[in-house]
């Protein structure tokens, strides 16, 4: 959750969207191709796409939000751009965007809801979504995803990270202070291109 909180707070506080909008796609692209190593085995995957193209897509549910007055279509809309990549992944199991639509809805939760509750209860049911819906799209009994959900593992795992929420809430109440623009922008395919060449040479 923290990076959809970060995305949410980017789209925010940023001075010049197009530019922010921008720069996500272009640094998706260029940490595409070491993202697509990024697997058991490192070996190339054409379909699995990157952190930051999912960004890019908040980027673009966040901006339809906005201009929702805009547009009667709007909800329409917004419904089909969350379900989008699960849906996909769905009907073409090779594909993958980040955290799928379970990422979108944590974006858009973050840039609605300030109220810390508010956000552990949205958090909740954004995770039984993301549960649920993992399991269908990998194929997954019932039963199991009701174990996952007993024992807070399998396709439940992501549960743990609301221990991110009480971080989240601290730093909205830090001081705002800028930071290098584009640090985490090398830093995200850089890493993974270490990683992956690490696998490489010792393994």
């Amino acid at each position: 959750p923290i990076f959809a909180w970060a995305l949410a707070q980017g789209f925010r506080y940023s001075s010049n969207r197009r530019a922010y909008f921008k720069r996500l796609v272009v640094f998706a692209f260029i940490s595409q191709l070491p993202y697509s190593f990024l697997n058991p085995g490192a070996v190339f995957t054409l379909y699995k796409l990157n952190q930051l193209f999912q960004f890019a897509l908040s980027f673009i549910l966040l901006n339809l939000y906005e201009k929702r007055k805009k547009s009667k279509w709007f909800y329409l809309l917004a419904m089909g751009l969350l379900l989008l990549p699960d849906l996909i992944q769905y009907f073409f199991p090779p594909f993958s965007l980040g955290y799928g639509s379970y990422g979108l809805m944590l974006s858009l939760l973050f840039y609605l809801i300030r109220d810390p509750f508010e956000q552990i209860l949205g958090y909740v049911l954004i995770s039984i979504y993301g549960s649920i819906s993992s399991g269908l799209i990998y194929g997954t009994s019932f039963s199991v995803i009701i174990q996952g959900f007993a024992g807070l593992d399998g396709f439940i795992f992501q549960w743990r990270s609301i221990l991110a929420l009480p971080l989240i809430q601290i730093s909205e109440r830090l001081p705002k202070k800028r930071v290098p623009k584009y640090l985490f922008y090398f830093f995200y395919p850089v890493h993974i291109a270490i990683l992956v060449i690490i696998y490489k040479v010792f393994y």
